[in-house]
């Protein structure tokens, strides 16, 4: 999957849709703040969007040895992740 769709549940289209360049692993929701997901990816990175501007992510965190597989925000502004 190379890209990134917000749906919603009244509707039969997308509302969004994020082009990544990498396969994405997983996507979860800030829920302090339904605006902001993090998007694990093949490319071994955690790219970190505000959904009110999509053109390019607020954040790239990388460092990791592998695909990011899931990520969790534990409060507002930290996320934990595994990767294999």
């Amino acid at each position: 999957m190379l890209d990134v769709k917000v749906w919603c549940t009244s509707q039969e289209e997308s509302v969004l849709k994020i082009d990544m360049k990498a396969n994405i692993w997983c996507v979860k929701y800030n829920l302090g703040s339904s605006n902001f997901i993090a998007a694990g990816s093949a490319d071994h990175h955690i790219h970190y969007y505000d959904l009110r501007n999509i053109s390019q992510p607020l954040h790239v965190f990388s460092g990791h040895k592998k695909a990011v597989s899931y990520v969790k925000f534990l409060f507002n502004n930290k996320l934990a992740c595994i990767y294999r």
